[in-house]
Formats: C-alpha cells, structure tokens, sequence
C-alpha cells in the first residue's frame, strides 16, 4: 500500500523550477534544455524521433574508420589477492584522501563500494573524507571482499571561506581509458536504452553529437517524473508514437535498461513518497520487459546555491542510498554516477552546471560517458573472472 503523500502547495512553484521551466536559455555552445511544462505544451520526442521544438545538437560526422568492437575473452590467470593498507582511517578535513589498495589484482578489476557517500567516497581505491561521521569502505574481487572502517570528524562549515573556485570545483578526476578500453566499453552498450528526465535529456543532446557511446537508444522526455509516468499523464516518444516508459522499452528491443529517475518529484513527495512511485514505476516497466537487464543510476546533485528546504543534496545521497539498498534486494545493477559530479560542498560542480540547477553541460556529459563506461570495463571484466 502506497504511503501517506504529504503535498505542500508552497512547493509547487520549487517543483516547476526543478522541471526547467525557471532555466535560462542555453548559450549558442550548449544544447537547449527541453521546456519542462504540462502536457498540453509540446512534447519532447525521444532520440529516435525528429523533433521540431527542442534546439537540437548536429549529428556527428560519421569517422571514416570505426573504433574496433573487441570482444572479451575468458582471463587464465587465477584470482590473485587483494589487500588493503588500513583497515580504518581517521579524517580531521573534508576532501583529505588516503589510497589504501596493496594487493596483487590489478586495481581496475576491484570493485569498490562506500555504506554512506556523504562521510566519504572511493574509486580505484583511493578514499576520499565528504563530511563528519563514520562509514565502511568495501574492496570486492572475486570471492574476496575487504573491509576500511572510515571516521571523519570535518566540522559542517570547514569550506565556508574556501574561493568558490575551489568550493565548487569537483572532487574527484573523470576515468581515463585507452582506445582499446573505449572500444570494448562501448561494445557493452549495443541494444542499450536510457530512460530518464531533462538531465538524461541533455546527455542525449550531447550524444547524438559526439558518439561516446555508440548507437543507443534515448527513452526520455524533459519535465517527467515517476509520478506522471506511473500515472500516465505523461508518456515518452519511440519513432513517432507516444509510450509508457514500458511500452516504448519493449518496442524498442533493448537488452539493457539505464534509469535514472526521481528529481522531478522529491521536492513534492519527499523520500518516502519518491521511493513509491519509484517501486511501482519499475513494477511497470519490468511487467512489460521481463528479460531486459536493469540497471539503476543514482540521481546525481543538484548546485548547492539551488538548494531548498525540501529539496537538497542530503535528500539527495538518502534517495541515492535507497536506491542501492532496492537494487541490491531486487537483484538489479547500481550505477553510481553522482560522486564524480560532486563538488565540496556536496553539490553539483559549477564545471559540469549548465544552468546552476542539475543539467550538465557538454563537459559533465562527457564525464558521465566516462563513468559508465568504466563500470561497463568492470563488468566485462567480471564476467573473464
């Protein structure tokens, strides 16, 4: 039984901001983030449709010679093992780092994993302090899993002063791949469909330029949220024709499934409402999608400037770690994208902001093809294992 709804209507304009419908206009450089409205505004199509009202981006001259698609081959060697250099640290600032990995297996192949990202966060074993309080770091490969207790007592308002250069510059550096790493990520995208709202919106617009990921399918629409989506006041375009996020999933024949949903609806439903609408919207989907492979992006941060009451980064992280907890209960995959679009203060990096609200320009877009192409990489690898 869906819980209690607690709907305030002075929020109602702050849900409207969050939709886009406040954003300014994008710069010649940027593709325009779709107007998010009611329905009886135009309707932003999906990738595979021709659109007359959003501005869109110009395809991509096609490379004479494509990236060659390497297959993935079963690994020989035995399971090597890992170990760390601490099993606990202690922070006394935020943003201090510690690299903690010492063992024989190949760092890129130990998947690493935090309890709460909001006191600290890792990749490619190195920990980085995110706020005051304690958390448990986790290095797994294979069938070894180990353990880093973590401590940071980092007072709230240590950044105040800091220039917001630095206050809002990201706190961790985008993956680097070779060519070969490239080539064999986006191999693990094909028959690949992106469900999701204005900020996969924009990602969309960047790639149908730029072609980080290869010939995917976009399932998304500015302005929606779950609850318009398991609604069905609002659907999403697949070639021409109007769709539940499930219909147009099935219509479109992908293997794999990446969602990222429930911006648009905590500021009015909070956690616990959001986290609903976000159960029955998978119930949904997967009712008409049995055998597609799902895998759950975290929501990424919002600019901290942007910030309110009932919307904020904090709320943020907690729906984040709702999610993790949902997909590992429901046997899904998490992707978490959000840290590397973090700056310190938790927020959005102005770097990556195109409209200081939550959309990304070209350079938080590109990161985010980065991201998911490393966790493609160890998922390949995973499966050699």
């Amino acid at each position: 039984m869906r819980s209690n709804r607690l709907m305030a209507a002075v929020l109602a304009a702050a849900c409207l901001l969050l939709a886009g419908c406040g954003a300014p206009a994008a710069s010649a450089a940027e593709p325009a983030i779709p107007e998010e409205a009611e329905p009886s505004f135009a309707q932003t199509p999906a990738a595979d449709v021709p659109s007359e009202e959003p501005v869109l981006l110009p395809e991509a001259e096609p490379t004479e010679e494509p990236l060659p698609t390497l297959e993935p081959t079963p690994s020989p060697e035995p399971e090597l093992p890992i170990a760390l250099r601490e099993n606990e640290l202690s922070f006394a600032h935020k943003g201090e780092k510690a690299e903690i990995y010492a063992g024989e297996a190949e760092l890129a192949r130990v998947n690493w994993t935090t309890d709460d990202p909001a006191v600290a966060i890792v990749s490619q074993g190195t920990v980085m302090s995110m706020g005051a309080g304690e958390t448990t770091i986790h290095a797994l490969y294979g069938s070894q899993e180990l353990t880093c207790h973590v401590i940071c007592t980092a007072p709230e308002d240590e950044y105040i002063a800091l220039d917001p250069e630095i206050l809002y510059a990201p706190l961790l550096n985008p993956p680097v791949l070779s060519e070969e790493e490239d080539a064999l990520a986006r191999s693990f995208f094909e028959n690949t469909a992106f469900l999701g709202d204005s900020v996969s919106y924009v990602l969309y617009q960047w790639e149908s330029k730029e072609d980080w990921l290869g010939d995917v399918t976009f399932l998304v629409r500015g302005g929606i949220s779950l609850e318009s989506a398991v609604s069905g006041r609002w659907e999403v375009f697949y070639q021409g024709v109007s769709y539940s996020f499930g219909d147009a999933l099935a219509a479109c024949g992908a293997d794999k499934a990446f969602i990222m949903m429930g911006a648009n609806d905590l500021a009015q439903f909070g956690i616990d409402g959001t986290f609903d609408y976000y159960e029955t919207f998978m119930e949904q989907v997967e009712e008409k999608n049995p055998d597609v492979e799902i895998y759950i992006q975290s929501v990424t941060p919002v600019w901290t400037p942007a910030e309110w009451n009932m919307f904020n980064n904090e709320m943020i992280d907690e729906f984040d770690a709702r999610l993790r907890a949902f997909a590992d209960e429901q046997g899904y995959h998490y992707v978490d994208v959000a840290p590397y679009f973090k700056d310190n203060t938790n927020g959005l990096a102005e770097r990556y902001a195109s409209d200081h609200l939550m959309h990304f320009n070209r350079d938080g877009c590109y990161v985010w093809s980065l991201v998911l192409k490393e966790y493609a990489l160890q998922q390949l690898r995973e499966d050699m294992t």
